[in-house]
């Protein structure tokens, strides 16, 4: 199933729309790991129309961009904690 749904350079050959249909028609089989391949996407977790090259990046961005935040978060918070 999922081998239909994307080419060898993991951009998808159907739309979102049809992936939706499709899982909502047949439902998802845990054949292959397709449920967590395809959650992600479901989720907007993973970007739909790229290749997977072009996916990992942006997961590395989104990753750095989260990292990042938390960072700021437990500086700024324990400076809070100690001005009286």
């Amino acid at each position: 199933m999922l081998s239909e749904w994307f080419g060898p350079d993991g951009r998808p050959l159907i739309t979102m729309e049809k992936l939706r249909m499709e899982i909502f028609r047949r439902g998802v089989s845990e054949k292959d790991n397709a449920r967590k391949k395809l959650w992600p996407y479901l989720l907007g977790v993973y970007a739909w129309d790229v290749t997977e090259d072009e996916r990992q990046k942006l997961w590395v961005a989104k990753m750095w961009v989260t990292v990042t935040r938390v960072h700021v978060f437990l500086v700024n918070g324990c400076r809070q904690e100690a001005v009286p």
